[in-house]
């Protein structure tokens, strides 16, 4: 599908799990797959099938976004658990909280649909779903920089710096 115009902007995505896909199914899979291999396949250039495996695996996280129909990106879903801080004001009383946040990952836009406010539309729906799920805050990696100007736009502050297989990232928070 090509778009040439920014009316996109005005329409809505249509989100489904990935594992609720009935017709098509193998076709979705493959999709997500090549998807994230051609955004992130330099990282596992030896293993011809991980990404596939690992979209198979996670299935029930991943979320496609169609507009007419035609699949259009992805993200996916990730429920973690910290502790968020320890509460020393009892005297021998320590009680602690866990911060419950969700990891946005797999996160990707067909290139002929970049640029027409889709990825802020993705993340849109990730807080709404992350909400539903009783989440404190979201969290993401990025191994590109540039992004972390359109996430910034988006509400996400950079909080700290992480590694990938041995590559630096930028770890953003978006508080919800």
């Amino acid at each position: 599908m090509h778009f040439f115009t920014s009316a996109a902007r005005h329409h809505t995505l249509q989100f489904k799990r990935l594992s609720e896909f009935e017709e098509n199914k193998e076709e979705y899979l493959k999709l997500a797959a090549s998807w994230a291999r051609q955004a992130w396949g330099y990282l596992h250039k030896n293993e011809k099938k991980y990404y596939f495996r690992e979209v198979l695996l996670n299935q029930d996280q991943i979320y496609v976004a169609t507009f007419n129909e035609q699949p259009v990106g992805m993200f996916g879903l990730f429920e973690k658990r910290f502790d968020s801080f320890r509460d020393h004001s009892a005297e021998g009383d320590t009680t602690s909280r866990k911060l419950k946040v969700v990891y946005f990952d797999y996160i990707f836009v067909e290139e002929n649909a970049r640029g027409l406010g889709f990825a802020g539309k993705l993340l849109n729906k990730a807080k709404s779903l992350a909400v539903e799920q009783g989440a404190d805050l979201i969290y993401l990696d990025t191994l590109n920089p540039r992004l972390n100007k359109m996430y910034m736009k988006l509400g996400a502050k950079v909080i700290c710096e992480g590694q990938y297989m041995e590559n630096p990232t930028d770890v953003l928070s978006i508080k919800l």
